[in-house]
């Protein structure tokens, strides 16, 4: 077993999510505050106030550059990958 301390990163992916996001971005807040980490948003370039909702909490937010680039599954994998080189963990699981 390691003795390092656990870090995560939770990544949410969200189009049109205003009703919803901070709920989601509460609970995985207080889920990394129990063992260090992150939260990032992958917003796939959403209409309604999302973003700006979810700017008020301190959490990293990402968007795609174009609404062609919309795809099931999409906003986690290019969080991911925007993350992964500045990402202080070692391990990734997805």
């Amino acid at each position: 077993m390691s003795s390092q301390p656990c870090v995560v990163s939770v990544l949410i992916k969200a189009l049109n999510e205003e009703r919803h996001i901070a709920r989601a971005i509460e609970s995985a807040l207080a889920a990394v505050a129990r063992v260090g980490g992150e939260v990032v948003l992958a917003d796939s370039l959403s209409t309604d106030r999302t973003v700006q909702v979810a700017a008020t909490y301190p959490i990293t937010i990402t968007q795609l550059s174009h609404a062609d680039q919309r795809s099931c599954g999409v906003g986690p994998q290019w969080a991911c990958s925007r993350r992964a080189a500045s990402s202080s963990t070692s391990w990734m699981q997805t």
